[in-house]
């Protein structure tokens, strides 16, 4: 277990950044970073970019969250999205963790522990459903979001827009951006 010496979170072995305060675990390239307070630009070549447009019950006044995804960790193995659980044994802590936008809630998080994955496929961003709670995905210019079935991968386009949970409902909205080279 890794303890951040900043906030002092702890985090599995192997994880490179803490959430809270963007301290680098080790000094391999950052994988990923979701900034609550503000945008930190960090100083990397990004494959991928995810931006949190939408949480139930969170209000973001005006800032736009962002994760940021390198082409080493895209590469690596699949970069888990869900919700961290302590509770359960062995503790689950996905890559993308969403559990600080539901703590202190008193209903049940829509989605998941192990919601989905974003793993490479033949050198491209896919994102692969892991959960019987529904994932959604919609290209720009469609009017109606195609549900993923869990298994079923989704190559991620610029501009997709990604639903954690029925769009319909209580659900994660996030929008892909993928720099062009």
């Amino acid at each position: 277990m890794l303890t951040c010496p900043e906030c002092n979170t702890h985090y599995p072995h192997g994880t490179l950044l803490c959430l809270n305060d963007g301290h680098r675990f080790t000094p391999e390239p950052v994988c990923h970073a979701l900034d609550r307070a503000r945008s930190i630009q960090f100083p990397l070549q990004h494959a991928l970019e995810l931006r949190i447009e939408h949480v139930d019950g969170v209000s973001f006044e005006g800032h736009v969250p962002m994760i940021l995804i390198s082409q080493a960790c895209l590469n690596g193995p699949p970069i888990r999205l869900g919700r961290r659980d302590l509770k359960v044994s062995p503790p689950v802590y996905p890559e993308i963790d969403f559990h600080p936008f539901f703590t202190g809630a008193s209903e049940r998080p829509p989605i998941s522990r192990l919601h989905a994955v974003i793993e490479s496929v033949e050198g491209r961003p896919h994102l692969r459903s892991c959960s019987h709670v529904p994932t959604f995905v919609r290209r720009t210019g469609q009017s109606t979001a195609t549900a993923l079935r869990v298994q079923d991968y989704w190559l991620l386009q610029d501009q997709d827009i990604i639903y954690l949970a029925s769009p319909e409902g209580r659900h994660i909205r996030l929008r892909v951006y993928i720099p062009t080279a």
